[in-house]
């Protein structure tokens, strides 16, 4: 239901160290409500392809990307002892998981994903950063959700898959969805996003049968109580004058027909009630840390919404990569960290492999990033402080399997992009201090996937790569930082 008090204060460290497990808020001018999704929906003339799919999972806090996806010892013989404590072993018990046809590593906990590699279906994009950040969480996650660097004075509002979603062919109720504890900044609207009812997800015993997932709309398609009683909620905190009816009524029917719109197309096209898939979506906590148990549920509801109607773009997020004290907990592939790429993996492998086999209509790529990496060499508190480049993982239809900028003399067939540089000599680079040196700016993904997955022309008249990340349009190909990765075929 609605919570009935303005937008509590946000603690920055609860929110970056914070699990999936919180409640999804929705932020609209200030008024926070509880359990929804948030949509938004198209408005301009389309061009993309109706059937391609994209699902961002957004990693909050600045994933690690060196013991990500590792730099073997024909690559970086630097790497065992300038990580120290960190070090992932290349025998074993712990020991990284070898890439067939890449001198690169994974992390234990990305075996799941090593086989969508060995499929051909997973790519690693290393060494990806913004060349301007100052390692700011709140500044990076803008700038990475919104594809515009800059100053703080330069930083916009509106999320890039905000306006990916006018370029949709069949203009569709909605666009996208954010399936997230808050509205991701990826999402955000100017001058509004519009809210729908969530789809949440109901858990009994794990050997139960009480494993529904319970669609929040009545089966007629009636708007929930809490909408209709909007405007009373509203008038319980600030009083009957009419200045709040004005601002009340705004608020209700501003949004108001969208908003209905996207409950009858929820209400027409899903299946109701989700009956939870175990073996599509497994929680057991044998195969998934408790903490991804709220994730699978929300992974669960993206792709059925994706799957039943015309969304096209769907977010999610997990939080707690922000790794100052305990990155690992007695080994290096134990602890927290760990765990959360268990995480990863377990939701992405699932997702692709759902998608393979029930939505054979439509193409889906999985993108995961984060707003930075970490540092280099662990810190006194066995964790790493904020870094620069990290590495973002793509997973799905049109990927071509291989780790990217991490190239030298020994590369082998899935080794791919900018050379590789000994990650000691890294560490004294004067620009990155202790950082991972990014080779690609980030945008440059993101850029790919609207030129190759959505059809989009990087500049022109309508919407356009340049229009989705402004001005970057004609900067692509005029530097090696700015150039393609070609990850996507």
């Amino acid at each position: 239901m609605l919570k009935e008090r303005l937008m509590d204060p946000i603690n920055r460290r609860s929110l970056l160290k914070g699990s999936a497990l919180a409640a999804p808020v929705f932020f609209l001018r200030g008024l926070r409500s509880s359990p929804l999704s948030r949509v938004f929906g198209n408005a301009c003339a389309p061009t993309a392809p109706t059937n391609r799919k994209l699902v961002v999972f957004f990693l909050r806090g600045g994933c690690d990307g060196v013991n990500l996806a590792i730099p073997g010892p024909n690559l970086d013989s630097t790497y065992t002892a300038t990580r120290g404590a960190l070090a992932l072993p290349f025998s074993g018990s712990g020991r990284a998981i070898a890439l067939t046809g890449s001198n690169f590593f994974v992390h234990p906990s990305l075996l799941k994903l090593r086989t969508s590699f060995e499929a051909g279906r997973a790519a690693f994009l290393h060494r990806i950063g913004n060349a301007t950040s100052d390692r700011s969480h709140f500044k990076e996650m803008q700038i990475y959700e919104t594809g515009k660097p800059g100053t703080t004075l330069d930083l916009i509002r509106e999320g890039w898959a905000t306006r990916l979603a006018l370029a949709f062919q069949n203009q569709p109720v909605i666009g996208g969805a954010s399936f997230s504890k808050k509205l991701q900044q990826l999402f955000r609207a100017t001058p509004t996003s519009f809210l729908m009812p969530n789809l949440k997800t109901v858990y009994g015993d794990v050997n139960g049968a009480s494993r529904d997932l319970v669609f929040a709309i009545d089966s007629s398609g009636a708007p929930p109580p809490e909408i209709s009683n909007l405007s009373n909620r509203w008038a319980s905190h600030f009083g009957t004058t009419s200045t709040v009816d004005t601002v009340a009524d705004t608020l209700v029917r501003g949004s108001g027909d969208k908003l209905f719109d996207v409950i009858g197309d929820l209400a027409t096209n899903l299946p109701n009630p989700i009956i939870h898939d175990e073996a599509a979506f497994p929680v057991d906590p044998n195969n998934i840390p408790p903490q991804g148990t709220e994730m699978m549920a929300n992974l669960e509801s993206a792709m059925h919404v994706l799957k039943h109607t015309d969304c096209q773009v769907a977010g999610l997020e997990l939080g707690g990569f922000d790794t100052h004290q305990n990155h690992y907990s007695g080994l290096p592939h134990e602890g927290a960290y760990a765990n959360l790429l268990t995480i990863v993996s377990h939701a992405m492998y699932h997702a692709d492999q759902w998608a393979i086999s029930n939505d054979a209509g439509n193409e889906y790529l999985f993108l995961a990033i984060t707003e930075f990496g970490r540092t280099i060499a662990p810190n006194s508190t066995a964790g790493l402080d904020h870094g620069v480049g990290s590495c973002f993982i793509a997973v799905g239809h049109g990927v071509k399997s291989g780790v990217y900028n991490g190239t030298n003399s020994t590369s082998k067939p899935k080794d791919f992009g900018q050379a590789w540089d000994p990650i000691a000599s890294q560490v004294n680079d004067p620009t990155y201090p202790d950082a991972l040196t990014p080779k690609s700016d980030f945008r440059v993904v993101f850029a790919e996937i609207l030129e190759k997955h959505f059809n989009l022309p990087r500049v022109g008249a309508g919407v356009t790569v340049d229009s989705v990340l402004p001005g970057y349009g004609g900067t692509i190909g005029t530097t090696p930082f700015d150039s393609l990765l070609d990850f996507l075929v």
